[in-house]
């Protein structure tokens, strides 16, 4: 009895196969299927502005001037005086009788020395009597702008 049972075992048993092996393309999957695909990069191009009818019947617009400011109307913008260091409310700010303008622009004297050669005479007098104010001597020629 013994016999017939292993026989039948044997019968009744389907030989089970062994697992194939992986070969190494059945495991590994292209580098193009891991990574999305990109659009190409196509550089801006220059395109003009797209434009209706109505954009040609609307009038231009207009770019308003910021206003320069010259606060005590010197002649000087509100700018240049605060980098010269010069006052906004006094055209003369060292009171020589030459307005803060004229000093910087015309004569090239300090609009924050009242003498700026030294010589004891304000700026202004020494203009208006005909004398260089930024040495000695008279003045050959009254500077223009």
């Amino acid at each position: 009895m013994l016999a017939s049972l292993i026989l039948r075992s044997r019968r009744a048993v389907s030989p089970v196969s062994a697992p194939e092996t992986p070969t190494i393309s059945d495991v590994t999957t292209p580098i193009e299927d891991l990574v999305p695909t990109m659009p190409p990069v196509v550089p801006p191009s220059v395109t003009p502005p797209v434009t209706s009818p109505i954009d040609d019947m609307m009038p231009p617009k207009v770019v308003e001037p910021v206003p320069v400011l010259d606060s005590d109307r010197d002649g000087l913008t509100d700018e240049e005086e605060i980098i010269l260091g010069t006052s906004i409310r006094s055209a003369d700010t060292d009171n020589d009788g030459l307005s803060d303008r004229e000093e910087v622009k015309v004569w090239n004297t300090n609009p924050l020395n009242p003498d700026t050669d030294g010589d004891t005479y304000l700026d202004g007098a020494e203009v208006d009597q005909g004398y260089d104010p930024l040495g000695p001597g008279k003045l050959i020629e009254v500077p223009t702008e």
